[in-house]
């Protein structure tokens, strides 16, 4: 990892979700500007990226335009897949940053992105045998969300991508009426999204705090989830009132960069890291063969991806219900005490066997 990362201590409760392997992590540009092919080419910010616009599909007056009219108005001089495919060109062949290649080391419940690059598909490629989940992306309603497990990992491509250019179904956010309308296609992606930050800790890693589609967000889990998990901002050098406003709402802002939170989220990585601390699991295809082998396709797929083979289980330390139903401990304490909780079992068959199949006939209905 780079050098100029400083040590970054965490809280005890982020620490305890790392471990466990309860973590959302939320990308934002930031977290893609590192990038670079040489000393001289960077991928570009938002500011370089709308000069670039400017002076391919307008003028110089135009660079002084904020992106999502420059884009606007380029689209306009054009067309929608010209622009698209322009800013593909700009953004491709960056390879992933030491702190994009720490992600595919560890478990995370959940991935998602509001950048166009592929930074984080390329990072799980780049180290494909240490990774720990195989990553899936999705882009648009009607594609399977993969379901996160310890073998893979959904990735949400919440504002479009660089390898879906040419797909006008699913534009990128650019402009003022995307931002609008920016559920258009989308809509299971954000669902997916609400539904773990109702269940997990989401770690924003990249964003200024004022990506007008992450305040929503926010708004809407603050809105229908009065005791949710505490979610977490890194941002280097954050002004007090910052810290202030965000706290208000139970967003705590972390003074780190991208390359600090990557390095300590990985020395914290231990063997059983996504398992819980008093929990060790195995693959069901380490049952005797003669065993699994009886088993239905179906049965076999099921147990591989969604449940998991106890080994063995430590007693864990006892934990107050008032305090488990706010989201403290891990995932195994409320099965060993038996507590009346929502499994994620039930939440995911209702999703994708009633809901998913529902929405792809127009209809949408919402989990209570």
């Amino acid at each position: 990892m780079s050098g100029t990362a400083k040590t970054l201590t965490l809280p005890n409760n982020l620490r305890n979700e790392i471990t466990n392997g309860n973590v959302v992590l939320l990308f934002g540009a930031g977290a893609s500007l590192t990038a670079h092919k040489s000393k001289t080419k960077w991928m570009p910010s938002t500011r370089k990226l709308t000069e670039l616009i400017a002076d391919r599909f307008l003028d110089e007056d135009a660079r002084k335009l904020s992106l999502d009219l420059c884009a606007e108005y380029a689209i306009a001089e054009t067309d929608l897949v010209t622009v698209q495919n322009f800013i593909a060109e700009q953004m491709s062949g960056f390879p992933p940053t030491e702190a994009h290649l720490a992600i595919p080391k560890l478990f995370w419940k959940g991935l998602a992105t509001t950048n166009y690059d592929c930074l984080i598909e390329d990072a799980y490629l780049a180290v494909a045998n240490k990774a720990k989940q195989k990553v899936t992306p999705s882009h648009k309603n009607g594609q399977p969300i993969a379901r996160a497990h310890l073998d893979a990992v959904p990735l949400l491509k919440l504002h479009g991508c660089i390898t879906r250019a040419d797909d006008a179904e699913i534009p990128f956010i650019l402009t003022p009426d995307q931002y609008v309308n920016h559920l258009s296609n989308r809509q299971n992606l954000f669902r997916r999204l609400m539904d773990w930050g109702a269940e997990s800790t989401i770690v924003f890693v990249g964003h200024s705090g004022n990506d007008p589609n992450i305040r929503a967000i926010l708004e809407q889990l603050c809105g229908e989830l009065k005791s949710r998990k505490k979610f977490y901002l890194i941002k280097p050098n954050p002004k007090s009132y910052e810290k202030v406003s965000w706290l208000k709402k139970n967003v705590e802002i972390l003074d780190a960069t991208f390359d600090d939170f990557a390095n300590e989220a990985l020395r914290l990585a231990g063997p059983f890291q996504g398992l819980g601390q008093n929990v060790a699991t195995e693959s069901f295809s380490q049952i005797p063969s003669d065993e699994f082998s009886r088993f239905a396709a179906g049965t076999k797929v099921f147990l591989e991806h969604d449940a998991d083979y106890v080994n063995y289980m430590k007693t864990p330390t006892k934990i107050a219900p008032k305090s488990f139903f706010k989201g403290a401990g891990d995932r195994w304490q409320g099965t060993f005490f038996d507590y009346d909780a929502r499994r994620n079992l039930q939440k995911t068959l209702l999703r994708e066997e009633v809901l998913e199949r529902i929405e792809d006939d127009g209809t949408f209905l919402n989990l209570v």
